[in-house]
Order: structure tokens, then sequence, then C-alpha cells
């Protein structure tokens, strides 16, 4: 094979000889070097972006190492571990919440006065003002599976139970404002052992007159000297001794409520004293309008007389 050039057109030809084998093999050999530098620049190229990245590697081929697949292994178990911390707290919250509502309901349904009819060989204890019914206006008469989160998506779990745990403290709040709420209203007994009620609510026969007369409160029989209790929390209002009522307490509960105890044979508080619901404010006697020991309990509302029973005493 012959190879010819010249510098110019009018100038000397020059002329080269080169054998056809040579410039063939010349050529392969050229060829394969450059193939295996490109081999050897892939290796290297993949070497380094293993040590220095291993995740480009994992994106490229979608293979994970063993050092990878134990890392990612830990996070999925750290993550799993911090879900099942998550679900226990929010278990403990519903406990709390479960008990929460045990108390609400204690408080708001305490167990009925059973209403007798009067021990034999004994005369019930009746009193009260009496109230004339002229004018009456006729209203006188009474949430977690935890296998569930270990298989699902993470961040949808999550998700999950952090929605349950805003619900589970909403409720929480709601219930302990409900609760707060229920400690001044008057929904307890009056007297701890409540045999039976000598006088209800509403028009009755006056025990002393034998006329019909509203009774604004209930009568509770009990022996002299059973103590009294505050039927809800609140500050004591009025200590006096009535011509009718006897030795009473007034207690103000707020919104509006105010109980009043009558009738006591003593007094434990003053004026302007703090109580809690449950306290013993006084002690049953026969003291005022009565025929004999027992406890006239009313419930006012904004100065209104209510039905006592009407505020749970009913209730089992």
């Amino acid at each position: 094979m012959q190879v010819m050039w010249t510098a110019n057109p009018l100038g000397k030809l020059y002329c080269i000889s080169v054998p056809t084998r040579r410039l063939a093999i010349s050529l392969a050999a050229v060829t394969a070097l450059l193939i295996v530098a490109g081999i050897v620049a892939s290796v290297v190229a993949f070497k380094l972006a293993f040590d220095y990245n291993p995740g480009l590697i994992t994106r490229i081929g979608g293979v994970l190492t063993l050092s990878e697949a134990e890392k990612r292994d830990s996070a999925y178990r750290s993550k799993l571990q911090e879900l099942h911390e998550e679900i226990t707290a929010a278990e403990q919250q519903l406990g709390q919440l479960q008990a929460l509502k045990e108390q609400f309901a204690t408080m708001a349904m305490p167990r009925a006065a059973r209403p007798a009819t009067t021990p034999r060989n004994s005369k019930p204890g009746q009193g009260g003002p009496h109230v004339s019914l002229q004018g009456d206006d006729g209203d006188g008469v009474a949430g977690t599976d935890r296998s569930m989160t270990a298989s699902g998506d993470f961040g949808a779990a999550r998700a999950r139970l952090e929605k349950l745990s805003r619900r589970v403290k909403q409720t929480d709040s709601d219930w302990r404002k409900e609760l707060s709420k229920l400690e001044y209203m008057p929904t307890s007994r009056p007297v701890a052992d409540m045999q039976f009620l000598s006088s209800t609510y509403g028009v009755r026969v006056d025990p002393f007159t034998q006329l019909p007369a509203r009774h604004e409160g209930i009568d509770i029989s009990a022996p002299a000297g059973t103590p009294i209790l505050a039927t809800a929390s609140g500050v004591v209002a009025r200590v006096a001794t009535d011509p009718q009522y006897g030795r009473m307490v007034d207690i103000d509960h707020g919104n509006g409520y105010l109980t009043r105890y009558a009738h006591a044979r003593a007094i434990y508080v003053k004026p302007k004293q703090r109580v809690q619901r449950g306290a013993a404010i006084g002690a049953v006697g026969s003291t005022g309008r009565s025929t004999g020991p027992h406890l006239h309990y009313e419930v006012r509302l904004n100065n209104k007389p209510e039905n006592p029973l009407d505020y749970g005493l009913r209730r089992q």
C-alpha cells in the first residue's frame, strides 16, 4: 500500500510504501489498547464510587451491599421500636382516659338513695318552712394492633398514631374540663347512708298543719349526729340559725348553684370557707321547724328551687 502527499500543487511529490498487513496489525493493537483502557477506567470509577459513595452504586445497579443491608435493617428496627414506644404511650393515655371516665361516672351517677318506708316504731323526721300554695304556677310538682404497624408503611403508621394521640389528648382535655365542672355540681349524697326519704320535693302534706304545701327540698331521715356532707365543692355562703330551718348552711358552688343543709345539730364550717365535695360540714339534728332528726336538703339554681333527685341521687 502506497501513501503519497505534496506540500503544494506544484511542489515535490512524496511517496511511501506501507505494507497492508502491518497497517492492519497496528490498527488492531490500538483498538485493543483503547478497549483495555476503557475497562480499567470503568473498574477504577466503580471502585472509587463504591468506596466514597456506596449509595450511588445502589442507585445505579439496585444492589445492596452487606453493610448497607445491615444499616437499612437497623434503621427499620429503630423506627419500629419508636412506633412501639409511641403505641405504648398512647395505650397509657387511653388507660388514663378510661380512669378519668370512670371517675366522671362515679361523680355524675352516685349510687341511689333507696327511699324506703318508715321503720317500725319510729317517727320520720320532717320539717322545713311552710310555703303557701297560693299563687303557685303549677310547676312545683316534681382505641391499636401493634402487628399492623410492624407490617405496614412506617410513614402512614406514624401519621395514624399521631392522629390518634391528638384525639386522645383532646378527649382527655375535654373530659377534664367536664370533670372540673362536675366537681362543682351537686350530684353526690348529702348523707353517706341514705336510709329513706321522709319527704320528697314538691307538694306534700305539711307535718304541722296537715294541709297541702310546697316543699322546696327533700327530707332525709337519719340518726342524730350523722355527718352532713357537701354535695359539691364550693364556698360557704351562709351559716345561720333560722326559726324554720334551724341550724343551716348554704354553700355556693358557682354557675348559679347553691345547696342548703338545714335542721343540723352542729355546724363545722364558717362563712367564706372553701369546702370540697364530700367534706363533713355538720351533723344531722332536729333544730328549727322539725318533727325529728333529719336533714332538709335543697338545690337552688339562680335562687330557684330544683328537685335534688334530678341531680343523680336516683341513679344506680
